[in-house]
C-alpha cells in the first residue's frame, strides 16, 4: 500500500523549496549524460498506487512529494513537460517559479481523445528530438485505461533505455526532507516495537490467552493506526502507513525473508521474533526484535554472540564501505566467536532503504561492489536461522534489524528506542502464578501497558514492598536520563515540541483615512462610532480617534460647578499591549471638564456600551477560533439496522433537560432532542472517548473528548457527554422512615435490574462504534478503584485513571487529561504534617501552563506514585508550591540557558527530608516561588477543601461497614429504637392536642 499522501488538489500545494533542486539534480544527470539518455520519460496509473515500491511512483513522488496518478512526464536537460488533468497542472505549474516560464510546459489532458492524443504526439516529437529515451518503468503489467495505453504504445515506439536501476541509486542518498521523514518512519517504528508489541507480547504470555499470531498481527497494526503514538511524536497520522503488515512468529517456525507474513498458528513461549515496517510521506523504515521467554542456555549463548556482532558491525558501518566487504568482515568475526554459527548466518544483512523499501541495487551481501555513501539510509539485519538448541532439541531463529542514516563520520541508529540488550528481550515467569481473568477492558489495556494492577490496591504493603520502591527508584532514573535525552535532541534540533504563541492583534480604529466620519468629528464632541468599534476624543482641537480596546474604564465626578469625565487608558504592561521602540510616549489618561453634566453622562454610558459589546464580540471571535468546520454527516443508508439508544440527556446542554436519541451512522454521531435541534459528531474529530458504567455511580454516559471543539448553543465544547441518570442523587429521609423492609428491597432490586439492563445497551452500542470504525474510536473505561480524590477545577471530585487518560466525567465541567501529553508529574507540599498534597502535570508543550490537581490526600501517594511509574511518567516532589508562571517562562525564553543550569534537577533537590527544608528554602530561587499574596489569591485554596480530607474514598467500604456493625447496634436494634421513638412522639401529640385547641380558642 502507498504510505504517500494521495494528491488533494484542492488542498494540497507543491514545496518548489524541496522539489525545485531534486528536478535540477535530474536535469544536471541529463545534461552531463551520466546515465546515457538525454531525456526521461514516466507515466503513473491509477493501478500503480495499488501496487506501492513501484520506481514510477518513487520518481514522481520524489519530484513532487506526492502520489499522483493519470499522468504523464517527459523531462530534458532543459525543461519539464507535463500532461495531466487541469487542476493537477495547476498544481504542478508551481514549478515555474523555480524553473521559469519557459521550464515547464504543460498540456491539458482533455475529454476529447483526439486533443489528447495531438498531446501525446507532441510529447513524443519532444522525445525523439532529445535523442536517447530513459523510462522509469512500471510494475503493473495489465491495461490501465486508454490514457495510461496510448502513453505507454507512445514511448514503446521509441525504444527507450531502462534507467530504473540508475534512478533507484540516485535517490539512495536523501536530501534533508527525506532524511527527516525516514527519522520520522524510524521514531514511530521503534516506538511501536517497545511500547506496544513487547507489552502486548508479554501480556499475552504471561495471562496464557490463546492468540494467533495473525491476530495479534491485526491488533498491533490497529494500534498503530489508531495515531496515538503517532500524536505522542508529534507525527501527522495521514503521513503515516504500513510498509508491510506486522510479522509475529514463534514455536520453531520461522520465515525471516522480507516477505514472511504472521500465520495462524498460537503465538508460543520460547524465541519470539517480531518485525515492523512503517513509512512517512513514502519513506521507510523496520524494527526487528527477538524476545525470548524462559532463555535456554544455547539461546543466551547465541544471542550475545549476535550482541557483539552488531556491536562490531557499527564500528564498520560508514561511507565509503563495500557492502560485500561489510558482510565478509561481520561473518569473519562470528566465526572467530562460534563458528557453528557463523554457518547459520544470513545471507544478506541488510540492504538500502528509503522511497522503496528494498532497494535491490544495494544489498549487503557477499561479492556486493555497492559502496555506502552519506545521506543513505539502510535496514541493517543481523540474525541466525535453524540453530539447534542442545537442551530444548529444537531448532530457534534470532534476528536484530536497525535503520540506519550514513552520516559524514559514520553512522547513527534511527531506531534505538527499541530496546535489544539482553536485559532488555528476556523474561521469566514463575511457574505457580495461576493466570487471573481480568472483564475490566480498561484494566486489560493496562496490563497490555506492562501496569500490574495486582499490585496497587490501597494499603498494599508486604515482603516485597522494599524491592518495589527500589525498583521504582530505577524506573525513575532511567526515565529522568530520557527525559534528559529528549531536552537534548530538542535542543539539537531546535524542536521544542511547542506551538507558536498566538500573536497580539493589533486593533486600529480606522484602517484607511476615508473611513474617518470627518464631518461629524468637526463638533469637537466627544463621539462614539459603533460601525469601527472607535471612540473619538477631541485632544488641542483635533478630533482625535481611539479603538476601544485602549480605553481602560471611566469615571465622572462633579466639582466646583463642574462635570468631570476621566478617561484612563491601557498602557504597556497591561495586558497585551506592545511596547513600541523609539521613545514612544503613551497616553495614560485624559480628563474633560464641562458644565453640562447630562452630556458627559452621556458620553460615558455610549462608551460603557460599546466596550461591552467589543468584549461580547471578542468572547465569541476567540470561541469561533475553537471550531472547525467539520465535513457532512454521512447518514447510515435506509436499509440498514438502526443503532441508537434512546432517552439520553447532553450535557453541556442548550436545552436542559430535554432528552434525546443519540444515533450511530457512517461516519460519526447525531444527537437528535426531542425539543428540537441536533449536535454531529464526526469519528475523525474524537480525540478520546470514554465509558462511564453505573456500577458504583448515579449516572451512565458515554463521554467524547474533541479535537476541535463544536458549537453548543453560542459556545465551542471540547468535551460532549450524553448520559442517563440512574437511581437517587439525594434520599427523602422521610419518604424512607415510612417505607417497610420489602419495599426498600423491592426498590433495590429494581435499581439494581435497570442498571444491568442499562449496562447492556450501552455496552453494544459503543461496541458496535468500535467494530464499525475498526477500533478508529476506542473506548476507555475508568478504573474506580485505582481513583482518588483532588481539585481539578474548583471542587473535590473523584479522578480515575483509564488506560490513556485520567478524567473525572461524573460532575460538571468534566476533567479530561491526556497522559501522552505529559513529561512530568511534580507533587507539592509534601510533609508528614499536612494531610494533603498538590499534584501538577507538566506537558511536553512548554507552551501550555501547567495544570494543578490540589487536595489529594496524603495516604494515597504511594498509589499514584505506583501508578504513574508504571505509566512511564516521572515524578518529583517537594513540601514548597513553586511559581510555575515564572518556571515556564524561564523555559520558554532561555531554553538552552536553563538546561545548563541544571534543567529540571532543581526538583529532585526540592524533594528533600524535613531537616533540610529550611535550608531548601533559601536555595531554591525566589522566582520559582510562590508569594504569600499569590497563594491568597489562588482559585482554589487548600483550607477550602480541608475538610473534605476525612471523606477519603476506600475500596475497602463492605469491610468498614462490616467492622461498623460487629462494634456498634445492628439494624434490627436500630428499627426498634426508631419505633419506640414514634409511639412516644405520638403519644406526646395525643396528651398535647386539646390544649393546643384551647389556646387556640383563646
Amino acid at each position: 500500500a502507498s504510505g504517500l499522501v494521495k494528491l488533494n488538489t484542492t488542498m494540497a500545494e507543491l514545496d518548489v523549496a524541496v522539489c525545485a533542486p531534486r528536478v535540477k539534480a535530474l536535469q544536471k544527470v541529463l545534461e552531463d549524460n551520466t546515465w546515457n539518455v538525454k531525456s526521461l520519460a514516466c507515466y503513473i496509473s491509477r493501478g500503480d498506487a495499488d501496487i506501492g515500491n513501484a520506481r514510477n511512483i518513487a520518481f514522481i513522488s520524489h519530484m513532487t512529494g506526492f502520489l499522483i496518478t493519470d499522468m504523464y512526464v517527459v523531462l530534458t536537460a532543459k525543461k519539464l513537460y507535463v500532461l495531466a488533468s487541469k487542476k493537477k497542472i495547476d498544481f504542478m505549474s508551481k514549478f515555474k517559479e523555480a524553473l521559469g516560464e519557459d521550464g515547464v510546459v504543460t498540456f491539458v489532458k482533455s475529454k476529447n481523445p483526439e486533443a489528447t492524443k495531438e498531446h501525446i504526439d507532441a510529447m513524443k516529437l519532444v522525445l525523439e528530438e532529445a535523442g536517447t529515451v530513459g523510462l522509469i518503468p512500471t510494475r503493473h503489467a495489465d491495461s490501465q485505461g486508454s490514457f495510461i495505453d496510448s502513453v505507454a504504445k507512445s514511448i514503446k515506439a521509441l525504444e527507450p533505455d531502462d534507467v530504473g536501476n540508475q534512478m533507484t541509486q540516485l535517490l539512495t542518498v536523501k536530501d534533508e526532507k527525506g532524511l527527516a521523514n525516514t527519522r520520522h518512519a524510524a521514531a514511530l517504528t521503534s516506538f511501536l516495537m517497545q511500547k506496544t508489541v513487547r507489552k502486548r507480547v508479554l501480556n499475552v504470555i504471561e495471562e496464557d490467552q490463546r492468540v494467533k499470531h495473525s491476530e495479534l498481527s491485526q491488533d498491533i497494526d490497529a494500534l498503530a493506526k489508531q495515531g496515538k503514538s503517532a500524536d505522542k511524536l508529534g507525527l501527522d497520522l495521514e503521513s503515516v502507513d504500513t510498509v508491510y503488515d506486522p510479522i509475529i512468529q514463534s514455536g520453531g517456525e520461522y520465515n525471516l525473508k522480507v516477505s514472511a507474513r504472521s500465520n495462524d498458528k498460537r503465538l508460543r513461549t520460547g524465541v519470539i521474533i517480531a518485525s515492523l515496517g512503517y513509512s512517512y510521506d513514502r519513506y521507510t523504515a523496520s524494527c526487528i526484535r527477538t524476545y525470548i521467554i524462559e532463555p535456554t542456555k544455547a539461546q543466551e549463548e547465541a544471542y550475545k554472540v549476535l550482541l557483539q556482532a552488531y556491536d562490531k558491525a557499527l564500528e564498520l558501518i560508514a561511507p565509503g564501505m563495500e557492502l560485500g566487504q561489510l558482510y565478509e568482515d561481520i561473518k569473519d568475526f562470528i566465526k572467530e566467536k562460534d563458528e557453528a554459527l557463523s554457518d547459520r548466518f544470513f545471507k544478506e544483512a541488510g540492504f538500502a532503504t528509503g522511497l522503496e523499501f528494498r532497494e535491490s541495487g544495494f544489498v549487503i551481501k557477499a561479492g556486493s561492489e555497492a559502496t555506502l555513501k552519506a545521506g543513505m539510509t539502510i535496514v541493517f539485519s543481523l540474525g541466525f536461522s535453524d540453530v539447534e538448541d542442545v537442551d530444548s532439541k529444537k531448532p530457534f531463529a534470532l534476528q536484530v534489524a536497525e535503520t540506519l542514516e550514513i552520516t559524514e563520520t559514520g553512522n547513527k541508529v534511527l531506531t534505538e528506542h527499541a530496546r535489544y540488550k539482553w536485559e532488555a528481550i528476556q523474561f521469566k515467569f514463575e511457574e505457580e502464578a495461576a493466570p487471573v481473568d481480568h472483564t475490566d477492558r480498561t484494566e486489560r489495556a493496562l496490563r497490555a501497558k506492562g501496569i500490574d494492577l495486582d499490585k496497587r490496591t490501597r494499603g498494599d504493603k508486604g515482603d516485597g514492598e522494599q524491592s518495589t520502591v527500589q525498583r521504582r527508584q530505577e524506573h525513575q532514573m532511567e526515565l529522568a536520563r530520557q527525559l534528559e535525552e529528549e531536552a537534548r535532541q530538542r535542543l539539537e534540533h531546535g524542536d521544542m515540541g511547542m506551538k507558536e504563541k498566538d500573536k497580539t492583534k493589533d486593533n486600529i480604529a480606522y484602517k484607511t483615512a476615508d473611513r474617518f466620519p470627518r464631518d461629524k468629528a468637526k463638533s469637537l464632541k466627544i463621539l462614539v462610532d459603533k460601525r469601527h468599534e472607535a471612540v473619538i476624543l477631541p485632544i488641542f482641537g483635533i478630533a482625535t480617534p481611539f479603538h476601544i480596546s485602549v480605553i481602560k474604564n471611566l469615571s465622572q465626578t462633579d466639582e466646583d460647578g463642574y462635570s468631570l469625565l476621566r478617561v484612563n487608558f491601557v498602557t504597556p504592561g497591561i495586558k497585551n499591549i506592545k511596547t513600541a521602540t523609539g521613545g514612544t510616549s503613551y497616553l495614560k489618561e485624559i480628563t474633560y471638564r464641562s458644565q453640562s453634566s447630562a452630556s458627559l453622562a452621556t458620553a460615558q454610558r455610549l462608551i460603557k456600551e460599546a466596550q461591552k459589546r467589543y468584549k461580547q464580540l471578542e468572547n465569541e471571535r476567540k470561541e469561533m477560533e475553537l471550531v472547525v468546520k467539520q465535513a457532512d454527516l454521512e447518514l447510515r443508508p435506509s436499509g440498514q439496522k438502526r443503532v441508537l439508544l434512546r432517552d439520553l440527556l447532553m450535557r453541556p446542554s442548550a436545552n436542559k433537560k430535554a432528552q434525546g436519541t443519540l444515533e450511530a451512522h457512517v461516519n460519526g454521531l447525531r444527537y437528535s432532542s426531542k425539543k428540537g435541534g441536533q449536535i454531529d459528531i464526526l469519528y475523525s474529530n474524537i480525540r478520546q472517548a470514554f465509558y462511564q458504567p453505573c456500577k458504583k455511580e448515579v449516572v451512565i454516559a458515554l463521554h467524547f473528548h474533541l479535537k476541535n471543539g463544536i458549537m453548543v448553543g453560542k459556545k465551542a465544547q471540547k468535551d460532549i457527554q450524553f448520559y442517563m441518570e440512574v437511581g437517587e442523587v439525594q434520599t427523602d429521609l422521610n419518604q424512607a422512615r415510612g417505607r417497610s423492609d420489602r419495599d426498600e428491597m423491592e426498590r433495590e432490586q429494581q435499581e439494581r435490574r435497570l442498571k444491568m439492563k442499562l449496562s447492556k445497551t450501552f455496552e453494544a452500542f459503543f461496541k458496535r462504534i468500535e467494530e464499525e470504525t475498526n477500533t478508529q474510536v476506542d473506548f476507555e473505561v475508568p478504573i474506580y478503584h485505582l481513583g482518588f480524590s483532588g481539585v481539578p477545577h474548583k471542587t473535590t471530585v473523584r479522578l480515575m485513571p483509564t488506560s490513556h487518560c485520567l478524567v473525572n466525567l461524573t460532575e460538571q465541567p468534566a476533567f479530561v487529561l491526556n497522559l501522552q501529553e505529559v513529561e512530568r508529574v511534580h507533587f507539592e507540599r509534601v510533609d508528614f504534617k499536612t494531610k494533603n498534597f498538590d499534584m501538577v502535570f507538566v506537558f511536553r508543550d512548554y507552551k501550555r501552563p501547567p495544570h494543578q490537581i490540589g487536595s489529594v490526600p496524603t495516604n494515597q501517594l504511594e498509589n499514584i506514585k505506583e501508578w504513574l511509574d508504571e505509566s512511564d511518567i516521572k515524578f518529583t516532589e517537594g513540601p514548597l508550591n513553586l511559581n510555575w508562571k515564572s518556571i515556564m517562562k524561564v523555559i520558554n525564553e532561555d531554553y538552552s540557558g536553563f538546561l545548563e543550569t541544571g534543567g529540571w534537577t532543581f526538583l529532585e533537590e526540592s524533594g528533600g527530608d524535613n531537616d533540610e527544608m529550611e535550608e531548601m528554602e533559601e536555595d531554591l530561587s525566589d522566582e520559582f516561588k510562590v508569594s504569600e499574596g499569590e497563594l491568597e489569591d489562588d482559585d482554589v485554596s487548600s483550607e477550602e477543601f480541608e475538610e473534605d480530607d476525612d471523606d477519603d474514598f476506600d475500596e475497602d467500604d463492605d469491610e468498614e461497614e462490616e467492622s461498623d456493625d460487629e462494634e456498634g447496634k445492628d439494624w434490627d436494634d436500630l428499627d426498634e429504637e426508631a419505633l419506640e421513638a414514634d409511639r412516644k412522639r405520638a403519644a406526646r401529640e395525643r396528651e398535647g392536642a386539646p390544649a393546643a385547641k384551647k389556646r387556640k380558642g383563646r
